[in-house]
């Protein structure tokens, strides 16, 4: 379309009494100082009388325009604070410190109705490198007794309490724990990753197979979901587990890019659901989680970890306290820690939190107690030792786990990209069962 009929397009746009015009120029100058296409334009200030009809004209638009700039600025403050403050909670940005400390106070009460003979016992948690954990002390009432077990400070409690005359008679035992954070994201991508023929021969060994048999009180295999086959927690030989996992990586080069796809499969199919398996207390183990599409934190966590395995990722699970912010409270978690190997074969452990949509990262509201070593003495695996928190005889009543924050502290902010944000009573970390009892 040529100049011509440029001039006339732009005409229809002019006042019914306007000014004539004559070129591109003018009509450019008409459109800047005239924002309604029916009105007369305004003279300029320097040619209004003072208290004229085009002064109050030019008065009233000018505060009109003052007024729409004071609306965008509110409304460009309004957007910031909400990117700051509301937006982790509705998007997938959470909101996490960069640096915490705690003194955390944790109650475990034990109650009979008659004589309890009981052995108890918790593992101390250790500094974890980098600064991701440091460990300034942890004190226990009553004192308990220290042992080595499994490269690994454990404090032991032994004894009996309670009378056959009194009815419920209650004993507590406290851990205070004095301990710093911080959140971690690992910078991996596909681009720097090694692949599973990098992973070497020991992790190979200790962690890609299957582990801890599950078995009754008179030490025979169980199959408490009757799908015919005996309980493997961790059991990346299950056909539809290896099947599933490879069908998932089909594409992936790197162990990078199968976490990651691993990972995401998880997150598109498995709900969290609060676990506790009537008349057990343990763990679904993963092929139940992967059948029933849901599963708490630890559950989930055996889940891709069986899958992890299955395609040749060394993985295990790491077992400790979690944090709520909504409820202002502790509770047992589990997640997910795992080799990676970058293209160079240097290797280093990440976590993997599925529940809690933490990948390659790990947030500062966590304590971890223990790490799996994938090791077992006397055939009963060392994980299944962290579960037997209890052993008992006697009428145990009840049993009962608080926690009680005395002091916390917080700095920096870090945000960490999630998929979704669950609270109330479905929250991710609520405590569901971590320990199991079992009768000496």
């Amino acid at each position: 379309m040529g100049k011509g009929s440029n001039i006339k397009e732009k005409s229809r746009w002019k006042a019914e009494e306007g000014p004539e015009l004559s070129d591109k120029e003018n009509i450019f100058q008409y459109e800047e100082d005239t924002p309604y296409y029916n009105e007369q334009p305004l003279p300029p200030r320097n040619q209004i009388e003072y208290g004229s009809k085009e002064q109050e004209e030019r008065l009233i638009r000018d505060n009109s325009l003052t007024g729409i700039k004071i609306f965008i600025v509110f409304l460009l403050i309004f957007m910031i604070v909400a990117a700051v403050f509301l937006v982790p909670f509705f998007s997938g940005i959470r909101g996490y410190p960069e640096e915490a400390e705690f003194e955390l106070r944790r109650d475990i009460t034990l109650t009979t109705s008659g004589v309890l003979s009981y052995v108890m016992d918790f593992p101390v948690p250790t500094d974890i490198e980098n600064g991701i954990q440091e460990v300034e002390s942890v004190v226990a009432e009553p004192e308990p007794e220290y042992i080595e077990k499994y490269g690994q400070d454990w404090m032991e409690w032994e004894g009996e309490f309670g009378s056959e005359e009194d009815e419920d008679v209650s004993k507590t035992f406290s851990l205070t724990y004095n301990v710093s954070t911080k959140t971690v994201e690992w910078d991996h991508s596909s681009d720097n990753s090694g692949t599973v023929n990098d992973v070497d021969e020991e992790l190979r060994e200790t962690y890609l197979g299957d582990h801890w048999e599950l078995k009754d009180r008179n030490g025979e295999n169980i199959d408490r979901n009757d799908d015919g086959r005996y309980d493997i927690m961790i059991e990346p030989s299950h056909p539809l587990l290896e099947d599933k996992a490879e069908e998932i990586v089909e594409d992936a080069d790197n162990i990078y890019e199968k976490s990651e796809k691993l990972y995401d499969w998880l997150d598109d199919n498995i709900e969290y659901r609060r676990g506790t398996i009537e008349g057990d207390g343990r763990p679904q183990h993963a092929i139940w989680t992967f059948d029933e599409r849901a599963g708490d934190c630890d559950e989930q966590s055996f889940l891709y970890i069986s899958m992890a395995r299955a395609v040749g990722i060394p993985a295990y699970i790491e077992l400790g306290v979690l944090y709520d912010r909504v409820r202002e409270d502790w509770g047992g978690h589990g997640w997910v820690r795992q080799k990676f190997v970058d293209a160079e074969g240097e290797s280093e452990w990440v976590n993997i939190d599925p529940v809690n949509d933490q990948f390659f990262a790990r947030d500062a509201l966590r304590i971890t107690s223990w790490v799996d070593d994938g090791k077992e003495t006397e055939n009963r695996t060392h994980l299944e030792d962290f579960y037997t928190f209890l052993s008992y005889s006697g009428p145990l009543e009840d049993w009962s786990e608080e926690f009680e924050t005395l002091n916390m502290e917080e700095r920096g902010r870090v945000r960490l990209l999630i998929d979704e944000f669950i609270v109330g009573d479905n929250a991710v970390w609520e405590r569901t069962k971590i320990i199991y009892k079992s009768e000496i």
